[in-house]
């Protein structure tokens, strides 16, 4: 039953980070805006939001799965710190390497987004990354998910204490 708890708690902390994603790459490419311009309709705009969110929320689930050991550290000042730098660096990361495989990419290799990018995501890649606005990913949704990641990274952490300790 404890482990069930811990995995639904795991479950409802990373659908937070998703929605919270979701706000955060909103806000950070002002989708409103695109709205009005006439770039996105809301629901296309809506429906990019949640996947590159879901995208974040998969690359922070990653630290989470690998960060066992965070919650050995008894100082929360620590724990948050190393799920805030971990997340940073690895989204920091997934994006040079989308932004590079961009700009290796040559006609040869196929005219899609699928081959500027990525496979499977190099549609919604092209989306956040094409041009210059891979600096509002690394200049603003970063740096925010860190914080984000830390926070909740570490209120997980008490809750599957708690879990813990009464079993």
């Amino acid at each position: 039953m404890t482990r069930f708890l811990a995995v639904c708690s795991s479950i409802l902390f990373l659908g937070i980070d998703w929605c919270l994603s979701a706000l955060v790459l909103w806000w950070s490419y002002d989708m409103a805006a695109q709205i009005r311009g006439g770039v996105y309709s809301h629901n296309h705009a809506l429906a990019l939001v949640l996947k590159m969110g879901l995208l974040t929320t998969i690359l922070t689930g990653v630290v989470w799965f690998f960060a066992g050991r965070f919650r050995k550290i008894t100082k929360w000042k620590l724990m948050v710190w190393s799920a805030m730098w971990r997340t940073a660096l690895l989204e920091a990361g997934y994006a040079l390497l989308a932004v590079a495989r961009r700009q290796l990419w040559r006609p040869s290799q196929g005219l899609g987004d699928s081959n500027m990018f990525f496979p499977i995501v190099g549609h919604l890649n092209a989306q956040f990354f094409a041009e210059w606005k891979w600096l509002s990913f690394l200049l603003l949704v970063v740096p925010a998910m860190g914080v984000i990641s830390g926070i909740l990274y570490y209120l997980y952490a008490r809750v599957s204490i708690f879990y813990e300790q009464r079993a």
